[in-house]
């Protein structure tokens, strides 16, 4: 007895094999293994230049465009409030709910899985992503450059786990797109910037923060326990906008003091985050795939059944 595929399962084997091909090139897209979140919620403690809980000190004269604040200990010189174009508040309940914010935001930060680890003892150029910093005793002597490629709102947020340490002359440079609202310091230690230096990015600081003099900063320095030092430095809060529109007057306002925020168009030589690829075998299997949906749905020639032998036997 001859068994042949019958019409409907031959049909059904064919829709299967198309329903399979289909599915493996829906999810030969790019792959990414790992979303990097919209932005970081500083709440309260987004309005402030400089937040500390032990006390804030300047051997000034400094420049703050924003708040300033300290909790639980209220020592702020007398100084600062002639500094600031913002408020001043010693130990009041603004900085304490920042401070609060503040320990929220550090503890987001905690719970993040980093894309890689990246080292900042030589020029780098990054993209977008949650990036663990290498520890380095010689601290951060070089320039970096973070490249936003024109994405719409990209974000970087940098976790040291102990201290981070700038030396003289070091920069941070934002291109195409990059925009200091959305660039993140994450320290489980000290910050300490050195003189004549251009941060960007907002510093979030276990403990302590201190700045040497003529520092340019577009950011904000936030120290959770312990006293932030100023050595007579220019501090802006970025004017955070979807478009990222006011990155650029910001930048402009500071380059006579730092001349490496202004944005260019540079495109960097390389990236230390390659693009996602198709892996090889699928265009293969789904050209198998293809070749069987095809065989399997033709209809096979039926055999015309001869009449018996009509002798009459």
């Amino acid at each position: 007895m001859r068994i042949s595929l019958a019409a409907a399962p031959r049909r059904a084997v064919a829709g299967v094999g198309a329903v399979l091909a289909a599915t493996i090139l829906l999810g030969a897209g790019p792959q990414t293994a790992r979303v990097t979140p919209a932005t970081l919620d500083l709440g309260a403690a987004a309005r402030f230049a400089v937040l500390a809980g032990g006390g804030i000190s300047d051997t000034g004269p400094s420049v703050i465009a924003g708040d300033v604040g300290t909790h639980p200990l209220p020592a702020i010189p007398d100084l600062i409030d002639k500094e600031t174009t913002g408020t001043v508040d010693r130990a009041g309940s603004k900085s304490q709910l920042a401070q609060h914010d503040l320990a929220t935001a550090l503890a987001t930060v905690a719970a993040l899985t980093p894309d890689g680890t990246v080292g900042l003892a030589a020029d780098r150029t990054l993209t977008p992503g949650v990036y663990a910093v290498a520890s380095d005793k010689g601290g951060f002597p070089s320039s970096l450059t973070l490249d936003g490629r024109n994405a719409s709102q990209p974000v970087w947020i940098f976790i040291v786990a102990q201290d981070l340490v700038t030396m003289p002359g070091s920069t941070v440079t934002l291109i195409n797109g990059a925009d200091p609202c959305n660039v993140f310091w994450s320290v489980g230690g000290s910050a300490k910037l050195a003189s004549g230096s251009a941060f960007a990015g907002s510093v979030l600081a276990t403990t302590s923060v201190s700045v040497g003099h003529d520092v340019t900063i577009v950011g904000r320095l936030l120290a959770r326990t312990a006293a932030v030092s100023l050595g007579g430095d220019s501090i802006t809060v970025p004017v955070c906008s979807t478009a990222g529109a006011a990155v650029a007057a910001v930048a402009v306002a500071q380059a006579s003091a730092a001349g490496a925020l202004l944005p260019s168009s540079t495109t960097p030589a390389a990236s230390t985050r390659a693009p996602s690829t198709i892996p090889g075998y699928l265009p293969v299997l789904m050209l198998v795939m293809a070749v069987a949906a095809a065989v399997l749905g033709q209809p096979r020639r039926r055999h015309r059944h001869r009449p018996p032998d009509q002798r009459g036997w």
